[in-house]
């Protein structure tokens, strides 16, 4: 049960047998992600950039956001940041929860999640220590 739920909500990649066609079709589902989709939406956004941005905004799930520092390890504006936490929302990739006078980020699309951010065992044991400090709104 654990493997399918760290594998994502998919079915295919969930069935597929062997890890090499997993990472395969993670590495797609991440490009078609953003190469398609968020090109069509937004056609003039730096698609290096919000791929970068994305793989952080993963890595962070479960924290408060910070937009400066962000911005700055990605050489972009704290606007651009603002801008790209609002499409990351907005695509529903992550949602933002009010705590006090900050906001959490919660990356949402549990399969583009685990494809950035999943690379080893140690990395498995993060990620379930993390889901279980969700607010049950979350889960």
């Amino acid at each position: 049960m654990m493997q399918a739920f760290l594998k994502g909500g998919y079915p295919e990649p969930v069935l597929g047998e062997d890890e090499r066609y997993y990472d395969i079709w993670m590495e797609n589902y991440i490009k078609t992600y953003v190469e398609r989709d968020i090109r069509a939406l937004f056609p003039k956004l730096d698609l290096i950039k919000y791929q970068r941005f994305v793989s952080m905004l993963s890595a962070l799930s479960g924290t408060i956001i910070n937009r400066s520092p962000i911005g700055r390890s990605l050489d972009i504006s704290e606007k651009a940041i603002r801008d790209y936490l609002q499409i990351a929302e907005g695509s529903y990739i992550m949602i933002q929860q009010r705590q006090i006078q900050t906001l959490k980020n919660f990356v949402y699309e549990n399969n583009l999640h685990l494809g950035i951010v999943i690379n080893n065992s140690d990395d498995i044991q993060l990620v379930t220590d993390r889901i279980l400090q969700l607010p049950a709104t979350c889960t």
